[in-house]
Formats: structure tokens, sequence, C-alpha cells
């Protein structure tokens, strides 16, 4: 900014000397020679020196001084991402991991969730996400970025210094407040502007994909979600549970209502403990507005008609039984003829990236695509048949060239035979999934029963008042003991989403019958009610999408 200011200092500087250096003639109207001139030359002189003056002033002007790292990122981690903002300023990101395979590959995963009331909003629905940056080292991790607090006061009034007119604010702590009263509009105008300064002001600080820069923008819906719940962060098991992990309980990570926690204000940004991923104040403080339109939830489909914009996550007012990933609501635009500006709501940016920055990339993509298993094509105005068999059959008949009918029944078999030997595989590996859900539960009641004995063999030992190293022995035992059944649950519960996932329940109602009649064979029965459990776990969680851990160690101490 200074060396274009210096630029135009020193051009209007040389035709000011060239004006006083005009000797003039009779024919120019700014000659000395007549009274006339000489005002005009004086005035056109006083012009330059004003604009002159201003400008120098302006050049002189001290940059705003940086702000202090506590104004924007108050709880610093090593590999953050720190964007400069006008005035001074900054704002932080972290980065979020999603695992791919290849240009196309995404990461399917379950968003909503069951909360009663709430259904037509948050109902449980597959969902794909992925990352638009690719690591230089791996191709295979791919990510994006997500604000690592909700945008600030602060830093919304730098954003806004940008404006015609617009002034830089003082950095003082009361500006880490959350900004609210925002719209989706406002929020969107702001990533602009952040966009086009940087590309500006600080080229080259913008994460790139292929050299193309990348911009701000509002996060999606399952961009948002995913992050919320903890990305690849946490276990399958974890992902699927009403909140993140919250080991030392919710109102250290989340502001929500009531006195021990938000007492109904806003509270500053990070000031509590972030989720897994590093980000803080995704649950409750401000509710934050995301890119879609609101939609109903359809059970397992979004509805067809877009409303007015989503916000996700809950607020200060929001109750702590209330708090929750799935937590989602519409908010009109407008209200009374005014933009809706609603105080409990605010917003966190994302860094995106094109999905085709560059013709080499659209060459790979294609490339990929083509390379995907393609379904039938179904003709305008016909009916798709689930069968390929039957479609083939279909085509046979319709055709009155006998060589091709020939053809295309030797095809019919072939597709047959392929059918059968992938249903075959498809058995054989839900059959696997049922035999290890069974080893769980039988290695998780080992894991309880040593649980339990070691918890009584250190409060045998506190209570003859052994030696320090004898109880602390115990303690460590007993703890590591607690640490590998933990894992062991969270294990099962993968395998239990897993089974869910990947087979319907007629296929895992089948192996089951097949798997125990070879544990009765192989002598194993005593691994039965294991399968069995671990069956009835699937059937409650494909009909409630919910993770009860504690049921399940209730009913493993019951076998």
């Amino acid at each position: 900014m200074c060396d274009r200011r210096e630029s135009g200092i020193h051009v209007l500087r040389d035709a000011l000397f060239a004006l006083l250096r005009t000797r003039g003639t009779n024919n120019d109207p700014l000659t000395l020679r007549s009274p006339e001139g000489a005002s005009r030359r004086v005035g056109a002189v006083v012009a330059v020196l004003v604009i002159l003056a201003a400008a120098q002033a302006q050049a002189q002007t001290p940059a705003a001084a940086p702000w202090a790292e506590k104004f924007y990122n108050p709880q610093p981690l090593a590999d953050d991402l720190v964007l400069p903002l006008p005035c001074g300023g900054a704002m932080a990101f972290r980065r979020v991991e999603v695992p791919s395979d290849g240009w196309l590959g995404d990461r399917k995963i379950v968003i909503g969730g069951r909360e009663e009331g709430a259904e037509q909003a948050e109902s449980s629905r597959y969902a794909y996400v992925a990352g638009g940056f690719t690591d230089a080292g791996n191709p295979a991790r791919r990510f994006y970025y997500l604000g690592k607090y909700e945008v600030s006061d602060l830093q919304r009034d730098a954003l806004d210094s940008l404006a015609p007119g617009g002034a830089c604010p003082k950095a003082r702590m009361r500006g880490r407040l959350p900004a609210g009263g925002v719209t989706w509009q406002d929020a969107n105008t702001l990533a602009h502007a952040y966009t086009a300064w940087l590309l500006a002001d600080a080229p080259g600080r913008l994460p790139a994909e292929d050299g193309v820069p990348g911009f701000l923008r509002l996060p999606t819906e399952t961009e948002w979600e995913y992050a919320a719940r903890g990305g690849a962060a946490v276990s399958g098991t974890e992902f699927q549970q009403r909140t993140f992990p919250v080991p030392q309980g919710l109102a250290k990570y989340v502001w929500h209502a009531g006195p021990r926690s938000a007492g109904g204000k806003v509270q500053l940004t990070g000031l509590l403990m972030p989720n897994p991923l590093g980000l803080h104040d995704m649950l409750g403080n401000l509710d934050e507005i995301v890119l879609e339109p609101f939609r109903l939830s359809k059970f397992s489909r979004d509805h067809g008609q877009p409303g007015g914009f989503v916000i996700r996550g809950g607020n200060y007012l929001t109750s702590a039984p209330a708090v929750r990933s799935s937590y989602r609501q519409e908010v009109t635009p407008f209200a009374k003829g005014q933009p809706n500006r609603v105080r409990t709501v605010g917003f966190r940016l994302a860094i995106g990236a094109p999905v085709l920055p560059t013709r080499e990339r659209l060459q790979a993509v294609r490339a990929d695509w083509l390379a995907l298993p393609q379904s039938v094509t179904v003709t305008s105005g016909t009916d798709a048949l689930d069968d390929p068999v039957a479609e083939l059959e279909v085509v046979r008949r319709a055709t009155g060239d006998p060589d091709l009918r020939a053809r295309l029944e030797r095809l019919s078999l072939v597709v047959k035979a392929n059918i059968a030997s992938r249903n075959e595989q498809r058995d054989r590996a839900a059959q696997g999934l049922v035999r290890l859900g069974a080893f769980l539960g039988r290695k998780i009641v080992d894991d309880q029963k040593k649980v339990d004995a070691l918890d009584k063999i250190l409060k045998g030992r506190r209570a003859a008042q052994s030696s320090e190293r004898l109880i602390r022995t115990s303690e460590q035992s007993l703890a590591h003991s607690r640490a590998v059944l933990a894992d062991n649950v969270e294990y099962y519960g993968d395998t239990v989403i897993q089974a869910v996932r990947d087979y319907p329940a007629d296929v895992l109602r089948r192996q089951l019958e097949a798997l125990k009649v070879g544990f009765a064979n192989r002598g194993r029965q005593g691994l039965i009610p294991f399968a069995d459990l671990f069956a009835h776990h699937t059937e409650d969680y494909r009909r409630s999408e919910t993770l009860d851990t504690d049921a399940w160690l209730r009913a493993f101490r019951e076998r």
C-alpha cells in the first residue's frame, strides 16, 4: 500500500515542478503576462499543492499496528493456518482432513440424528464429504480449512473497513466476542471482500491447489457437521455420538444456557476447550450459518423445497440437554420488511478450492470418471430394472437380429456368473464381520472381568494400607485395563456401524445362522450368544442410529 501511495506522490510532485517551470506565451492561458493568466496559474499550483499535501499526509500515516495474538488466536497450535486481515489483524484456521482414494474419492458419512420433535429437520441421512486441497507429500491426504473460531466483532469490523468510508477498529478484548446479528448475505459479502483483499494485499498467503489460490466462503452443511463431530480425528463410534467426546464434561467445551455456563450472555471466542480437530465453540455460543438453503429432512433425503438460510450448532441460550451436533434450524432472510438479523446468529469461514483448477486436473478427473464402474443407462421415458439380467432379457427380446440375440444370451450367462461370485464374496465378508463381532464381544467380557478383579485388588490394598508402591502399581494396572476395555468397546461399535452400512439386514441374518452352525460344528458353542448379541446390536443401530455403549456393557455382563 505504501509503495503505491509513494508513486502517486512522485507523479503529483513532478507535475507541480513541470507547472512551475512553464514559461508561458501570449497564447498560453496560464501566462503570467496577464492578471487573468497569473490568477489561473496560481490557482492550479495551489490545487496541486493541496492534493500533494493530502497524499503526503496519508503516506506518512503509520500502518495499523499488528494485533496481539490474544485477539485472534488465544489458544494457538503449531499447525494453525493464520491469514492476515486488514488493519493489522489476522484469522486462524484449522486443517480438516478427509481421507481420499483419488480425485473422485469422497467419504460417506451419516449426518443428522434422532432428536424427538426435530425429525423433520434433522433425521439421519447419508452425506459425502471431500477436501479441496491436496497434501504435497501424499495425494491420498486431502483436506479443507475451517475457521478455528467464530468470526469476532473485531475481525468483522476490520473487513468492514474495506468498504468506502470504512475505518480500522481498535483492538480491544471486547472485540473478541463473536459477531452476532449476521445474515447469510452479510457472511458471503465479507468472505468475498476478504478473498479479494488477500489476493491484492497479501498475495501468496491463501492456500493453493495446482497453483490456483483458494477462496473464503461459508462451509457446506456436510463440511460443518463432519468437522463438528470430530472428522477423521475420532472413531466411527465417537463420530455417531450426540456430541464429540467431552471427557471433562460439556461445560468445559460448550457455552450453553444456565448459570454454570454462559449465564444468558455471549462469551469471548476461544475460552473453552476445543473439539478433537482443534476447533472452538462449534457447539454453543452463537449459531453458525452454512452455505446451503434450508431443506426439510424427508427420512433419508433432503426435501425438494429450498427455504431460508441454515444455522447449526446452537447458541448460548440452548439448554445443555439440547446441545447436539445435529442441531439444525431455519432462519428466514427477512422479517418485518428488513434483513432478519438475529443476535444469536454468527458464522465462521471455510477456505475452499476450485474443483477443476487446471486443464490437467480436468483430464485427471475425466480419466478417473471413465474408470468408475458404470451402471446401466436407461433411455429417457423408460423404467430401469433393478436386475441387470432382466434388463438384458428385455433387450434380447427387443432385437430381431438372431446373432445379436445369441450374443446377449451368452452375455446374460456371464453376468449371472459374475453376480453369483459377487454375492458369495459379499456373504463371506458379512459373515466375517459377524464373526469379528462375536469375538470382540467375548473379549469385552474378559476385559470386564479383569477390570473387576483389579479393582477389587486395589480396594483391598487401600483397605489394608499397603505400601504406596503396591497401590500405585495396582492403580496403573487398573487404568491400563480400563483403557483396553474402552478401546475394544469402541472397536466393537465401529464394527456394528460398518455391518449396518455395508450389508442389508437379511444378508446379516442369513450369515448369522450360517456362522452359528459353523461354531457348533467346531465345538465353539460359547461364541453363539455373542454372535446373537452382535446381531441384536446391529438391528438396534439400524432402527435407532444410536450407539448405547452403556447398554452393551450391561448386556455383556449378563452373558
